[in-house]
């Protein structure tokens, strides 16, 4: 059996595709466009920021209008506005300039600038703080390592000082339902010979996490995920699948290493269909804005069906990262290789390696949230004893998500996404066409605790 971190060489035209090129420009284009827009004119001001810019406006030196102008930006989650007003308050000397050093150092945080955000906390005199922040501040920079640590803001900025509550989320949840509408769930083309046709589709997914250890300088978890597309006509093609994970962290100044023990199993067509033990290592290193990841699955797969048992075998992925953040924005860029290496070697779909590469940008405004990724997979099937020619698909995915917050904890969302598989293995049969189309339109809501 041949290992999984053998890969083939990635085929060039994976970079050589005008339309995934040209998709590519248009894609970072919009985002310099979105990035060159003026805060004011990405989000609507709400009635407490214009009190409080009034305010300033009448008397720039008025310590606690600054403060609390900065605790309306930071509730409307705009992060520079914010981190400029506590600049002010702290400039000016006031009496809550302790709070606001505390506060610019929560942004910070909020957006991974961790670095930044020890460097503006080791600043603070903890004599300083207000006995009611005391403990909060103190239990903020012990913890300031383990990203599991949630900062909220809560009370209103009527009167000084604002209450801050910070705490560890010892048990996470999210829930998200959506339901829609699938032009070509079988993605296959020849639909009069496959029976496939477009269908309406509901999907799930459900997660939850337990901090179950935490120090100064690791953590470890358990985390459960639940994801299933269900469609209303056929339910040969439902899929859904369940994974466990005991992810341990370890934090090292500006880097982290991961090792994650996994199980999943997952289910097709409404009955089991494989189940794979497996694992990660991953080690992530931030530089100032920016997060450089690499990491390493491998997993044992175990077939569950009589018909398709030779799919048995192994599985192995590399992921290479880059994911840059500012304070109301992200861009990430991710390239991935994957190696399936079944025990049956003798047929065209028992074995091949694919190479996707993703571009994704997420925009935070006041109350909503979009997000735009395009990017475009190389699949390569090695010349098998029983097959004529060597197999190639090259397929273009893109996806956007607009999200709007109903609540505090809840978001309603619009979903549409497109798939598109070019293959060489076309017109070998009516029914293995395997050049293909796939859009899903889908509304939905996300919730979590």
């Amino acid at each position: 059996m041949e290992h999984p971190l053998h890969f083939e060489k990635p085929c060039a035209s994976l970079w050589l595709n005008s339309r995934f090129l040209t998709a590519m420009l248009l894609f970072l284009g919009c985002s310099i466009f979105l990035r060159s827009l003026p805060v004011h004119a990405k989000n609507s001001l709400s009635p407490e920021v214009e009190k409080w810019q009034q305010k300033v406006q009448v008397n720039p030196n008025d310590g606690l209008a600054q403060f609390n102008l900065g605790v309306a930006y930071h509730r409307a989650k705009q992060w520079r506005l914010a981190v400029a007003a506590y600049d002010q308050t702290i400039q000016l000397k006031s009496s809550l300039a302790p709070v606001a050093i505390y506060y610019k150092a929560l942004i910070y945080k909020q957006v991974g600038k961790i670095e930044v955000a020890k460097k503006i906390i080791s600043q603070l005199n903890l004599a300083d703080v207000p006995e009611n922040l005391k403990q909060q501040v103190l239990l903020f920079k012990n913890k300031l390592y383990v990203q599991t640590m949630v900062e909220e803001l809560s009370g209103s900025s009527a009167t000084p000082p604002p209450q801050a509550t910070q705490s560890e989320k010892w048990l996470s949840l999210s829930l998200d339902l959506s339901a829609g509408q699938n032009s070509n769930p079988a993605t296959v083309a020849d639909t009069s010979a496959t029976g496939a046709g477009s269908d309406t589709q509901t999907a799930i997914r459900f997660s939850a996490s337990s901090l179950l250890a935490a120090s100064k300088t690791s953590d470890f978890q358990l985390l459960y995920s639940f994801a299933g597309t269900f469609l209303n006509q056929d339910g040969g093609y439902n899929y859904s699948f369940n994974q466990l994970s005991l992810p341990f962290s370890w934090y090292q100044s500006s880097t982290r290493f991961k090792l994650s023990p996994e199980f999943y199993i997952d289910n097709y067509g409404n009955q089991s269909y494989s189940q794979a033990p497996g694992g990660t290592i991953e080690v992530a290193i931030r530089v100032d804005d920016n997060y450089w990841g690499l990491s390493y699955h491998a997993a044992t797969v175990t077939n569950l069906t009589s018909t398709y048992s030779y799919l048995s075998g192994s599985q192995g992925r590399i992921v290479a990262y880059y994911d840059m953040r500012w304070p109301s924005e992200k861009l990430y860029f991710g390239v991935t290789a994957n190696k399936y290496t079944y025990q049956d070697t003798t047929s065209l779909s028992s074995s091949y390696s694919s190479y996707p590469v993703t571009v994704a940008y997420t925009a935070y405004f006041n109350q909503f949230d979009l997000t735009a990724s395009i990017g475009e997979e190389t699949r390569i099937y090695p010349k098998a004893a029983n097959d004529s020619f060597a197999r190639q698909d090259n397929r273009f995915f893109g996806t956007f998500h607009l999200g709007v917050n109903v609540a505090t904890r809840m978001q309603l969302y619009f979903e549409a996404s497109t798939s598109q598989n070019q293959s060489n293995f076309d017109g070998i049969s009516t029914t293995s066409n395997d050049s293909y189309y796939q859009n899903v339109i889908s509304v939905g809501v996300s919730a979590y605790y």
